[in-house]
This record gives structure tokens, C-alpha cells and sequence, in this order.
């Protein structure tokens, strides 16, 4: 996976990776958010809030479901096989992972 592929993943613009439909895209919040917008989508994250508000208010769009924790990523990444998100830190070996981001 390339960061143009996982940008269009979470800017809504695509929803397939190779031949495989994501279903389910969790974001999560705070520094990581921050930090993982900025990296993928070169987009501070008041940017991302208005892109996501505008796409909600014309009814087009809903922003991926927003989970507090990496733990709680892990569970709901380990119950859908079809969901993808990030993490601040290597996750578990039950997780696949498909692109390392360094700052």
C-alpha cells in the first residue's frame, strides 16, 4: 500500500485496496491523528475537520468512526477482516500491516 492509496482511503475518495473492499475505515484521535494526517494527506487536522464537515453537510459522505485507542483499534481491526486503520504503535501479530509511516 502506498500513502496515495491510504489518503484516498481516508479522504473517502476510494474504498478499495487491490482487489479487496474496505468496509470498515477507523481513524483515531489526538496527536496520532495529527500526526497521521499530516504524514498521509499533508493536511493539518482543522483541514481535515472542515473536509470531513462539508462532505457530511452535502449528505455525500460520513468520516471513518473514530476509536480512542490503539487497544480498542486492535479489537475492532481483529473483527473485521474488511477495516482498516492506524496505530502508534506496532500492533500485535493477529494485525497485518500494510505501510509503516516514520515521523
Amino acid at each position: 500500500m502506498t500513502k496515495e492509496e491510504l489518503s484516498a482511503l481516508y479522504l473517502g475518495r476510494n474504498r478499495v485496496v487491490g482487489n479487496t473492499y474496505i468496509n470498515q475505515i477507523l481513524d483515531r484521535s489526538g496527536d496520532v491523528r495529527q500526526r497521521f494526517f499530516l504524514q498521509v494527506t499533508n493536511m493539518q487536522e482543522s483541514q481535515i475537520n472542515a473536509y470531513w464537515a462539508k462532505l457530511k453537510f452535502s449528505g455525500r459522505l460520513r468520516a471513518p468512526e473514530s476509536v480512542p485507542s490503539d487497544q480498542e483499534l486492535a479489537t475492532k481491526l481483529g473483527a473485521n477482516p474488511f477495516s482498516i486503520g492506524y496505530m502508534a504503535e506496532p500492533p500485535d501479530n493477529a494485525l497485518k500491516v500494510l505501510l509503516v509511516i516514520y515521523d
